[in-house]
């Protein structure tokens, strides 16, 4: 990795701590959702869409787009930002499961198989 390169994953990583206090990083109340939930679907049209989400930081408006239908894959450089977007999205799961519900989701492994 490249020092220019290296410095921006550094101050990424650094700033990652306060990111989600900063101005437009949080939803405040529901009129302020509704209105970047338009804003989105104008922009990306009607029908849900595979995203790629490069520089997703902490994930706002990652998991908003998967709120919205989207599949969508973040990526960052900063392995910080990244971090925190995983456990904005297990909150996520958190908030809206029913009280004494429960989770299920399954992990797939690619499965490794050796000829001989």
């Amino acid at each position: 990795m490249n020092d220019t390169k290296s410095m921006i994953k550094e101050y990424w990583n650094e700033r990652s701590s306060t990111f989600d206090r900063s101005l437009g990083h949080v939803i405040a109340n529901i009129k302020e959702e509704k209105a970047w939930k338009s804003l989105l679907q104008e922009k990306i049209g009607g029908d849900a869409k595979k995203i790629l989400a490069i520089g997703t930081g902490t994930g706002f408006l990652s998991i908003m787009l998967a709120e919205m239908g989207c599949e969508v894959v973040g990526l960052d450089i900063s392995e910080e930002m990244m971090e925190r977007a995983k456990k904005k999205a297990i909150a996520e799961w958190r908030r809206v499961l029913k009280p004494d519900g429960k989770l299920c989701f399954f992990l797939h492994e690619p499965q490794h198989y050796v000829s001989t």
